[in-house]
């Protein structure tokens, strides 16, 4: 189907060749097929399966974020994983099957009556061999359709019903986005103080990422306290390579060169912190420039400050399999 008027974007409804080989001689349940997809659209369906699931999830991962769920027993988080894919599994379905009844209602108020719909859907469950009893995630079985299709039809309590429970289910979906927009406006307001110092950084302003640092302290939510640990030891680090920060490009160039420099000299001073030490310096090098090697040489810091020996071992090893440069010599061989 395709329209287009004044102030509306055209909308097309593509029909497989198969499908219309296959009810060429059925006019009217090529018509009954016709006009449940229409309904789909006529519904609104399209626009609520987006708000439902990806409107609400991408507001609901920015506070997901600011949960530290390494403190959480791994008991819990996998039972919480389980009921919350249940959960999921069980409103797909719901929505699903509410959507396609509601479609096909549509289509049998468009046709003035339920069965081209009905013969659309006893024919169409005949060429794809479908059990009629069968319900799928996301479609009702064909009993099912065709019995609520004729209660549609002949009872106008059940029509009224069907009416109140469609409104509830768009009540809901408005109500879950409200919850969800301030849930995540929420959040926004909590986080705002580290992203903003996280801003002036990434602006080159050094000097007000660093007066953003202090205001903000130790009110950090637990679930960025380890990237914002690592935030303001970077901030010092290029703190002392640029003092109150510059031209953002510029400072990148300072930071390839001076962090490599500065991690390399900490490594080769040895002791047991060495590598947790250097782990700023070589984060600096990375932001100025893309390279493995202070790529690898960052992530074998970062094993080294995570306790995790044999990683740090593997990330040596790699560091030798790219080519140790001459002044890392003494620390990783040749």
């Amino acid at each position: 189907m395709s329209g287009c008027g004044a102030h509306l974007a055209p909308r097309y409804l593509v029909l497989a060749d198969g499908l219309v080989v296959a009810l060429a001689n059925d006019v009217n349940a090529l018509k009954g097929v016709v006009a449940h997809e229409v309904g789909h659209a006529q519904a609104g369906h399209p626009a609520m399966l987006v708000t439902l699931f990806v409107v609400v999830p991408l507001l609901l991962a920015n506070p997901v974020q600011l949960v530290d769920l390494q403190r959480i027993d791994g008991l819990w988080l996998l039972t919480g994983g389980v009921v919350l894919a249940l959960l999921l599994w069980r409103v797909v379905r719901a929505v699903g099957h509410r959507f396609e009844h509601e479609a096909d209602v549509l289509s049998a108020i468009a046709l003035g009556g339920a069965e081209p719909c009905i013969r659309a859907l006893v024919r169409v469950g005949q060429i794809l061999q479908q059990d009629p009893a069968r319900a799928s995630l996301l479609h009702p079985s064909e009993h099912d359709r065709v019995h609520l299709l004729q209660g549609f039809a002949g009872d106008p309590a059940f029509r009224a019903r069907f009416a109140l429970r469609g409104l509830r289910l768009r009540r809901a979906i408005v109500g879950l986005l409200i919850i969800a927009l301030l849930i995540a406006g929420g959040s926004w307001y909590s986080s705002w103080p580290t992203e903003r110092a996280f801003y002036l950084f990434r602006a080159g302003d050094l000097a007000g990422a660093r007066e953003q640092a202090d205001a903000v302290g130790a009110q950090v939510p637990s679930g960025q306290w380890e990237s914002w640990t690592s935030f303001r030891e970077d901030l010092d680090a290029a703190s002392a390579i640029a003092g109150p920060g510059g031209d953002w490009e510029q400072l990148r160039k300072r930071f390839a060169a001076d962090g490599w420099r500065r991690g390399v000299a900490t490594l080769l001073a040895g002791g047991d912190s060495a590598a947790v030490r250097a782990r700023a310096w070589f984060s600096l090098a990375v932001e100025g420039a893309r390279d493995p090697m202070a790529q690898s040489l960052l992530l074998y810091c970062e094993a080294a400050r995570d306790h995790d020996p044999g990683r740090q071992q593997q990330l040596a090893d790699h560091v030798r399999a790219l080519g140790v440069p001459a002044d890392l010599a003494p620390l990783f061989g040749r």
